[in-house]
């Protein structure tokens, strides 16, 4: 009887140290959540028809490790360059789907993105393709990051994309 409990009891020890061991390897998902105040400079044929933007977004996601799946809510309103009777102020809200990566013990980190925005102003109001790239800092929760983010013109005489530069300062927080 006494080597029966013994064995259970080595069985047990052994199973135990085996999740342990287990449970300290796999790495579980965080949920991040955050938001972002934005300052924009428009680049390009962008910048002849706009002068400065600003807006803010919020955003949400899962990750493992040092890499998130992201989604990203958010709103900019551009000034026009000048009142020529173009279109006055330019509305961009973008819905967009990316990737974060964090490097150096979750200090520096670099994201991508893309997804669909809709695009007003007094002469249009479309939906259009949009994409970005950016890096940036996070610190105690505080993050700073630069980014080149445009949307996809529809008009044939303007090719390409309308870029911008958008500075962002927020705060997201892990759990």
């Amino acid at each position: 009887m006494s080597k029966l409990i013994l064995q259970t009891a080595i069985s047990f020890s052994i199973l135990l140290l085996t999740a342990i061991t287990v449970e300290a390897q796999i790495i579980k998902p965080g949920v991040t959540l955050g938001i972002n105040l934005l300052g924009s400079l428009p680049q390009g044929d962008f910048k002849d028809e706009y002068s400065l933007g600003a807006g803010g977004e919020i955003f949400g996601g899962v990750g493992w490790g040092r890499t998130f799946l992201l989604a990203t809510a958010g709103y900019s309103a551009f000034k026009a360059a000048s009142d020529n009777g173009k279109g006055g102020i330019l509305t961009y809200i973008p819905l967009k789907i990316g990737v974060k990566q964090y490097f150096l013990r979750k200090l520096l980190f670099i994201n991508a993105d893309l997804g669909i925005a809709s695009v007003k102003n007094k002469l249009f109001n479309e939906s259009r393709f949009t994409r970005g790239v950016g890096a940036g800092i996070k610190l105690l929760g505080l993050e700073a990051g630069l980014y080149y983010d445009g949307w996809k013109n529809i008009d044939p005489q303007a090719k390409g994309f309308q870029n911008s530069i958008f500075s962002k300062l927020g705060y997201s927080f892990t759990f």
